[in-house]
């Protein structure tokens, strides 16, 4: 009888590991979706003032100042549009999910869950990881178009 609470008591105390285990992953899951939904805002925000800043552009005398600030600016909209396109992720399909995951044990559920979101968290940190070099480089486009321009302007 004394083994057999002993085991009990060990199964409660791992199950309460899996459930912070399982909790910790969707706090970072969550963070994850944030941060890649910022630089949805952010890629917004470049080709916004891309295009207001083209729009500006070509009222301009034209020189080749103005022509290259120009495609840096249509440079800069075009990297915010990349930005901004559907993420294609990898996703828990949840009637796969329960097909397999409803026969398993508990404890093998739970491993299997928090194996799934691990996946899913990796390739949501590997997306943030490449819309924030694509946001950098844009805004570095755009900064460039800005100097270009106020040089032509001053030139002129």
């Amino acid at each position: 009888m004394g083994f057999v609470l002993k085991r009990r008591a060990d199964e409660s105390g791992s199950e309460k590991q899996m459930k912070l285990v399982h909790d910790e992953l969707n706090r970072a899951r969550t963070a994850a979706t944030a941060r890649i939904s910022s630089f949805h805002t952010r890629g917004a925000i470049l080709v916004s003032a891309s295009g207001l800043f083209t729009a500006l552009q070509v009222s301009k005398q034209v020189n080749c100042l103005t022509i290259l600030s120009t495609a840096l600016f249509l440079g800069s909209s075009v990297i915010g549009l990349l930005v901004l396109r559907p993420v294609l992720g990898y996703e828990v399909n949840p009637g796969v999910a329960r097909e397999h995951w409803i026969k398993l044990p508990y404890a093998e559920a739970q491993e299997a869950i928090i194996e799934a979101n691990e996946h899913v968290l990796g390739t949501d940190l590997g997306t943030g990881n490449r819309l924030s070099k694509l946001i950098l480089f844009g805004y570095s486009v755009l900064v460039a178009a800005w100097v270009l321009s106020y040089v032509g302007s001053v030139l002129h």
